[in-house]
């Protein structure tokens, strides 16, 4: 999920990750994941905040179109 430049700062990612969490528990999901790569600092720490602990982290994983190598994060949310 990306913000629009002109909306970052705003918790929008945070509001909307949020609410899917809500929707998920009324569904009855056990668990939703998040794949980032390790650069995304801000959308790790907002995930952390929303119940996603870190599960994975795997250096120089994930390769873009560049070739250039990224570290792979998967986070989680479980239900309680």
């Amino acid at each position: 999920m990306l913000t629009h430049p002109q909306y970052r700062g705003r918790d929008v990612a945070k509001i909307l990750v949020a609410e899917l969490i809500e929707i998920a528990h009324h569904a009855g999901l056990r668990k939703l994941e998040a794949e980032l790569n390790g650069e995304r600092r801000v959308a790790i720490r907002a995930l952390a905040q929303l119940g996603f602990p870190r599960m994975m982290y795997l250096t120089d994983y994930v390769m873009d179109m560049k070739a250039v190598t990224h570290d792979y994060v998967l986070m989680a949310w479980t239900s309680k």
